[in-house]
């Protein structure tokens, strides 16, 4: 080997060590990336275990609500249906308003017809006069 060989072949170590130092110092800078990717990724996993929690409080929350819900949804049901039985006594009232209404107004009438009689002179009945009753036999 000559002199020129021996530069040469010194140059081409020079290059490899050159390029392994490179490749060391890059290796070194992925590992950190990794290392600061991993550790965003804990973070992350810690925030996403976080959230999971805060879901299932209100999941749980929203659960309680929604079983209140049913409930009032249940108890305005049941308003419902006495204020129906309600409204329909009330109209069972202003019937039988109204029928005693009539009622009064037939007995005013019936008053009336009875005083303008009284003030002519009454007759006296006899039992031939009244009708006699049929009796079942």
């Amino acid at each position: 080997m000559t002199d020129a060989d021996l530069t040469h072949v010194g140059a081409l170590l020079e290059n490899i060590q050159t390029s392994v130092k490179v490749i060391a110092e890059a290796q070194v800078a992925s590992v950190e990336r990794f290392d600061r990717m991993d550790r965003r990724f804990d973070k992350l996993e810690t925030r996403f275990d976080m959230l999971e929690l805060r879901f299932n409080g209100l999941e749980a929350r929203f659960d309680g609500l929604e079983a209140r819900f049913d409930g009032l949804e249940t108890r305005f049901d049941g308003l419902e249906a006495k204020v129906d039985g309600l409204a329909t006594q009330v109209d069972g009232l202003e019937v039988f308003a109204s029928d005693t209404q009539r009622r009064l107004k037939r007995i005013e009438g019936h008053l009336e017809l009875n005083g303008a009689s009284r003030s002519q002179p009454r007759r006296k009945t006899t039992s031939a006069a009244l009708p006699k009753r049929r009796e079942n036999a």
